[in-house]
């Protein structure tokens, strides 16, 4: 029960700082010429799937014979398809310079805001990990 509560809590978060995230990415991501979106970050590993699971998710489905280089395949003319709650967690935290720079040089109130919440979400991600365990050893002594 503490798994999905946590996980949950992440959600909300997360979520919390999408409009946040959104705002600069439509700004600066349509002018890249260097896509920074590969299929190599949109791959989940074990943490991210232990937080899709404890949601009733399941991960979307992997087209096979992709590069981990190529441009990711989730990734559509309007930016990614899958909602950014739900994304791997490398692929949703990863900021290149330019995109860094239009938050920082934006208004210092919600960029703080973002910070701090994003230390909220890493604090989360940390509780969601440690009650799948806890759940997981529980399973195991009973």
């Amino acid at each position: 029960m503490k798994l999905f509560g946590n996980a949950m809590l992440l959600k909300n978060a997360i979520e919390s700082i999408d409009a946040f995230i959104q705002e600069h990415t439509a700004e600066v991501c349509p002018h890249c010429r260097n896509v920074c979106c590969i299929n190599r970050h949109g791959r989940y590993d074990y943490a991210d799937l232990i937080y899709i699971q404890a949601l009733g998710l399941k991960p979307p489905a992997y087209k096979e014979n992709v590069r981990d280089t190529d441009r990711c395949q989730f990734l559509a003319a309007s930016g990614c398809t899958i909602e950014r709650a739900l994304r791997p967690f490398r692929c949703n935290w990863y900021f290149c310079d330019a995109i860094l720079k239009s938050m920082e040089d934006g208004a210092v109130k919600p960029y703080r805001q973002f910070i701090k919440q994003f230390q909220k979400i890493i604090e989360l991600k940390k509780a969601v990990e440690d009650a799948s365990l806890n759940d997981n050893n529980d399973r195991v002594t009973s």
